[in-house]
């Protein structure tokens, strides 16, 4: 088992989905990705996250006290619940009547 890590570090950027995707298509059936961002661009993972379903791949995220955010990917890693991103984005009338989630 080979584990790699990309360093998306300071900004996630367009070319930095081009190196996610050539690092999936060499990743063995044991084989681990870990992406490293910082804590501040976790919520700009939407696109990492379609290239990822749109590859059949598993991952983690994981979110630190610090000021680090690491997704791991790989073959055998179960995908998050979460929209279908084929699906196309909620508007606001789609959500009327839903409650927040606890906590939020």
């Amino acid at each position: 088992m080979a584990e790699r890590t990309l360093d998306l570090r300071p900004r996630i950027g367009a070319h930095h989905l081009r190196q996610i995707e050539e690092e999936v298509n060499r990743l063995g059936p044991d084989d681990r990705l870990v992406l490293v961002m910082e804590r501040e661009d976790a919520h700009e993972t939407r696109p990492i996250a379609e290239l990822l379903y749109r590859k059949g791949v598993g991952w983690q995220p994981k979110g630190g006290h610090g000021s680090l955010h690491t997704i791991t990917i790989g073959p055998g890693l179960t995908r998050p619940l979460g929209p279908d991103p084929d699906d196309p984005p909620a508007n606001a009338e789609d959500r009327r009547g839903e409650q927040p989630a606890p906590g939020l």
